[in-house]
């Protein structure tokens, strides 16, 4: 999946595990090939509907450029406003992307994922072929305006009380934030092993360890370009530059 899309999916996160029953679109991803039923068992799986649904965006984030357009073609007819919204995002992401900053993707099977980068060139094997695919994905311009950081606290460091604020307000998408903020899966694992019961510690721990890693370039205008760029809503991020 191309990373604009990707980006469209985590804005829309609380909406979509909100209104979304995963049953009433999985049967489409099946049928044009973007799930198998390894994927609808592991997404039924999930005890309750938000986290069925946060499994089935987690499944599609991973799958082939196709897998965004028909997610919206199974959304169309019984979730017209989720179809609305996501299409609106798009068609906003790409009016705002110049002709040269267009992302370029070679065809590929919607059932092999993508392996994307901001800035570099990378190349991805599909298993059952040996040829190489190349993608090249440039930075997106956000459809929504930046948060204005008062300038007395723009250049100020981020203090542990605004992190542990902001730790309580992240859920599951913390370690795809930790990947953004340059830490590596080792790190992100060592988080989880030394706070087992406590998701607000895991967070609290990484965005310590990003602190102490950015030394005086911590600072509260760098950490919300951080979180913006990622697509954590503004409403998540706004405690920290009061």
């Amino acid at each position: 999946m191309e990373e604009r899309h990707r980006k469209i999916l985590k804005r829309k996160y609380k909406e979509l595990t909100t209104d979304l029953r995963p049953d009433d679109v999985m049967d489409h991803l099946i049928q044009e090939d973007i799930l198998d039923f390894n994927d609808l068992e592991l997404v039924r799986a999930q005890p309750g509907t938000k986290l069925q649904v946060e499994k089935l965006l987690s499944i599609l984030v991973s799958r082939g450029s196709s897998a965004f357009r028909v997610f919206l073609e199974s959304l169309e007819d019984r979730y017209p406003w989720l179809y609305d919204d996501l299409k609106k995002e798009e068609e906003c992401f790409r009016k705002q992307t110049s002709p040269g900053n267009d992302v370029y993707i070679t065809p590929n099977d919607a059932r092999y994922p993508l392996q994307e980068t901001r800035s570099s060139l990378q190349q991805t094997s599909d298993p059952a072929e040996d040829d190489t695919r190349t993608v090249q994905t440039m930075p997106l311009t956000r459809c929504t305006e930046h948060m204005f950081v008062p300038p007395e606290v723009a250049n100020k460091r981020v203090t542990e009380k605004q992190l542990n604020g902001l730790a309580g307000k992240l859920g599951l998408e913390w370690e795809d934030l930790a990947i953004h903020l340059d830490m590596k899966k080792a790190e992100v694992d060592r988080f989880k092993a030394e706070n087992p019961f406590s998701m607000r510690s895991r967070v609290f721990s990484m965005l310590i360890a990003w602190k102490a890693r950015q030394g005086t370039n911590a600072t509260v205008r760098e950490l919300v370009g951080k979180l913006e760029d990622y697509g954590i809503e503004q409403e998540k991020i706004r405690s920290i530059v009061k």
